[in-house]
């Protein structure tokens, strides 16, 4: 049996912890439960995230690439469709695959990836 993943749709994600930022001054930091897994038992997809990124997502100014099965299973872009870090000040995380798969959509869709 192989592992089934799901990402939810971010108004169903879950605040599990919420702390100050040890990165960007005055920042809140939210770790959530953004979906689920099921293996051989059943476990929490979490990720960290800035509330104000978090925010941004709920009213529709940003938006998510879902890759469930990735270690970084969600990609955040800005509402100029730039890929930005989940939480602010860090540096922007992704495989090389997410790499190759925004790279060759960015011929059709215009996603920037800014390092």
């Amino acid at each position: 049996m192989g592992s089934i993943n799901m990402i939810w749709n971010p108004v169903n994600w879950k605040i599990c912890f919420e702390g100050k930022s040890k990165i960007t001054e005055g920042d809140i930091i939210y770790k959530m439960i953004i979906g689920e897994g099921d293996d051989f038992y059943s476990y929490d997809i979490t990720e960290f995230i800035s509330k104000c990124n978090y925010d941004n997502l709920i009213r529709g100014k940003y938006s998510i690439m879902r890759f469930p099965y990735s270690e970084f299973p969600i990609l955040l872009f800005n509402e100029r469709n730039e890929l930005i870090p989940l939480v602010l000040g860090d540096k922007i995380k992704y495989t090389e695959y997410q790499q190759d798969y925004l790279i060759n959509k960015n011929n059709e869709n215009k996603i920037f990836i800014k390092k």
